[in-house]
């Protein structure tokens, strides 16, 4: 699976470091419940933590597409999308080596 160095959101120190990150796949985002935490790729290239807000929905006729609520804050809601012909989104899982 191929990973990439982005910034953390939270880090507040003077010289912050990178961390190592890769995309989340299909079966791990099935997997996510309500009230867990995970973490998206934010559209200045920054990782958040991010509150599932409800269970992921799936369909019978297509299992490879997930539908994922996820809440940041007060008032930011969203919804990640899984497709089978798109298979990277916004959802990331650090690496540890």
């Amino acid at each position: 699976m191929e990973t990439f160095m982005a910034y953390s959101r939270y880090d507040k120190k003077r010289k912050e470091e990178p961390r190592k990150y890769r995309y989340m796949t299909c079966e791990e985002a099935k997997k996510l419940a309500y009230g867990s935490h995970a973490k998206i790729l934010d559209q200045y290239g920054n990782v958040a933590d991010v509150k599932i807000n409800g269970t992921p929905k799936t369909w019978k006729t297509r299992p490879f597409d997930v539908d994922i609520p996820w809440k940041y804050g007060m008032y930011e809601y969203g919804k990640e999308r899984f497709r089978a012909h798109i298979p990277e989104t916004d959802l990331v899982v650090e690496v540890k080596d």
